[in-house]
């Protein structure tokens, strides 16, 4: 971690920028194809194999999401699998 810190201190503030927006863009890409997942294990029921009583749970306690994101994580999932009808 020490040494990453050092190359960031390297980095001119239009680097730190630029590699700020890739990060974003990666990080959103994950975020859509989690809801994906999630959304299709909700439809299969699948966290009850696993001895979870609901997505929410199985979210906070499998995958150590908060309360809120794992909430709105189900609340997009639901309304695209809405959408896609």
């Amino acid at each position: 971690m020490k040494e990453r810190l050092a190359q960031l201190k390297k980095l001119t503030t239009e680097a730190l920028i630029l590699n700020c927006k890739k990060v974003r863009d990666k990080e959103r890409k994950s975020e859509v194809a989690l809801i994906a997942f999630l959304s299709e294990l909700r439809s299969r029921r699948g966290f009850l194999d696993y001895g979870y009583n609901s997505i929410f749970t199985f979210c906070q306690q499998e995958l150590g999401l908060e309360d809120g994101p794992s909430y709105l994580r189900m609340q997009v999932g639901v309304r695209q699998k809405l959408a896609l009808k």
